[in-house]
């Protein structure tokens, strides 16, 4: 088991260098579109040429914390994401010392049967963690809702947040 927890970390961290890499390749390009629909702006007469560099700022601003908060979270160690809940339920993880307690809180959900659609019913069997980052001496995991198909026994692996949104009935009824 420490062997497979240490190379799951191992590639996670490989994941993580992948992810900060696209993440300065989009930071890059969207700095730069900004930069051009500002510049078109003034050329039309919409943006004030001595408000170019404000605007630009504020853009880029709102643009990067779009990005580090719903696509590229734990990127910018500053923020310490990793102790941040909100941050770590949306995107289905935990601190690695909470997942005890969220699976006896949430242990009523197991055995319940859903209809993931087309008539396919699965079954939720258990929550199973995977090492996803360690920073700041915080272990952080990624939990899924493994179900089990009734008819053919494959199973799906389906982030904690998601399922449980799923679960929530709908405005209709």
């Amino acid at each position: 088991e420490i062997v497979l927890k240490s190379l799951l970390l191992n590639l996670n961290n490989l994941f993580q260098r992948i992810r900060e890499r696209k993440f300065r390749e989009i930071r890059t390009k969207t700095f730069q579109e900004i930069m051009t629909d500002a510049e078109k702006e003034v050329e039309e007469g919409k943006l004030a040429k001595d408000k170019l560099a404000e605007t630009y700022l504020k853009r880029c601003s709102k643009a990067l914390t779009s990005l580090s908060v719903n696509e590229y979270p734990y990127l910018i160690e500053e923020f310490k994401d990793e102790e941040n809940p909100e941050m770590n339920f949306k995107h289905s993880n935990l601190q690695e010392v909470q997942f005890e307690e969220f699976c006896e809180l949430n242990h009523s959900l197991i055995g319940i049967s859903v209809d993931l659609g087309n008539g396919d019913e699965y079954i939720m069997e258990r929550f199973l963690k995977t090492p996803f980052l360690t920073r700041n001496r915080i272990n952080l995991v990624k939990v899924y809702c493994v179900l089990r198909n009734k008819t053919t026994s494959n199973k799906k692996y389906i982030p904690y947040r998601e399922f449980f949104e799923g679960l929530q009935p709908s405005k209709d009824g």
